[in-house]
């Protein structure tokens, strides 16, 4: 089973940007895990960029909110060299 390299954002996928909740643009994001429990998202077309959990983007996918492209599995932590 392949690692997503991307997510598509369909409807109302909310996270924290610091100063509390925004709403991420629908469309296609390139996502790279970050950490053991944190996911990134780069609309490199807009250059909008945020993050976050793992739980959180679990619930997304869950709720039909998003969806993986280019495969079934989120992307796993980088090795540490």
């Amino acid at each position: 089973m392949p690692s997503a390299s991307k997510a598509l954002i369909r409807d109302c996928v909310v996270y924290a940007n610091g100063r509390g909740p925004a709403v991420a643009p629908v469309g296609e994001y390139d996502i790279t895990r970050l950490s053991d429990c944190e996911i990134g998202f780069c609309n490199c077309a807009t250059r909008h960029a945020f993050s976050m959990s793992v739980d959180a983007m679990q619930q997304h996918l869950c709720e039909g909110r998003m969806r993986l492209l280019g495969g079934d599995r989120l992307p796993s932590v980088a090795a540490k060299k």
